[in-house]
């Protein structure tokens, strides 16, 4: 397969159901009104898992999760959370986010679901936002609710 850089870049820890995940980043999608083609850095999928050493590198600069943040082409980073907000506590995920705050390149999003009911947070109004009309950040809280 073709090199995918990526769009959007998934922090998340590997407990949570594979179902609830998939959920959480097609409603990502559809609030930013992504079309289907666009790329999602998740780590199980963009590193070779039977030589990890290799994308983790001697640094954390190197590794493969800094690189996909800092990526020209990456937008955003978005937060896949569990029910017990566990991916607050893992190290990767805490490293991930410290690299979007204090860089301010990328815009910081956090997705979840419960009982059948998707919500995903934005730092700014998303595409789905403003094409409700009138003002975009109000859009923006009543959809955040």
């Amino acid at each position: 397969a073709a090199d995918q850089p990526p769009v959007w870049f998934v922090s998340h820890w590997w407990g949570e159901p594979v179902l609830d995940f998939l959920v959480c980043l097609e409603e990502h999608a559809r609030v930013h009104g992504l079309e289907e083609d666009v790329a999602y850095w998740v780590c199980a999928y963009a590193n070779n898992q039977h030589d990890l050493a290799a994308d983790l590198g001697k640094e954390v600069q190197e590794s493969s999760f800094y690189r996909a943040l800092m990526s020209p082409t990456c937008v955003g980073a978005v937060d896949v959370l569990d029910s017990g907000g566990k991916v607050f506590t893992r190290a990767w995920c805490a490293f991930e986010n410290s690299v979007v705050i204090s860089g301010h390149r990328v815009q910081l999003n956090m997705a979840t679901c419960a009982a059948g009911q998707e919500y995903v947070l934005t730092e700014e109004p998303a595409a789905v936002d403003g094409a409700r009309g009138g003002d975009a950040w109000v859009a923006k809280q009543q959809r955040e609710k």
